[in-house]
């Protein structure tokens, strides 16, 4: 099954805003300004894969794939289910090597239902945070 996340501008605001004014002290601000509008404008879209042996992540910037890791079983150490802020939901697979993924406000709502029991099949060790127990997982 295939998740897509097209993360809100929010973030993308916040790094043009910040870039905006550490670069607008510099004699060429017109320069970071230009370089602002082009970041906020990037479509980007995660998607997340999951298949009977392995996940397959992948990140596309302008509708093409930059970055594309897969995940099989042995790869992953733990998977973190965690709430942020009002009931969001947020998973976290932590790997043996590399930097952890994070899923946060994937499409459709319900993959960490799959996610957990593509965890359940391939026994990998499950971390839940306290509050994540009473949030059903349908």
């Amino acid at each position: 099954m295939t998740f897509t996340a097209t993360p809100y501008k929010l973030s993308f605001t916040m790094m043009s805003i910040v870039l905006l004014f550490s670069l607008i002290l510099s004699p060429n601000w017109w320069y970071a300004v230009a370089i602002a509008v082009v970041v906020y404008s990037i479509p980007t879209t995660f998607e997340l894969r999951i298949e009977d042996e392995h996940l397959e992540y992948q990140v596309k910037l302008m509708g093409g794939i930059t970055f594309t890791k897969v995940l099989h079983p042995s790869d992953i150490r733990v998977m973190k289910f965690e709430l942020r802020g009002f009931a969001w939901r947020f998973i976290k697979i932590k790997q043996n090597k590399g930097l952890p993924i994070r899923i946060y406000q994937f499409k459709p709502e319900n993959i960490d239902r799959y996610l957990l029991d593509f965890a359940k099949q391939h026994d990998i060790e499950v971390d839940r945070t306290k509050g994540y127990g009473s949030v059903s997982l349908d």
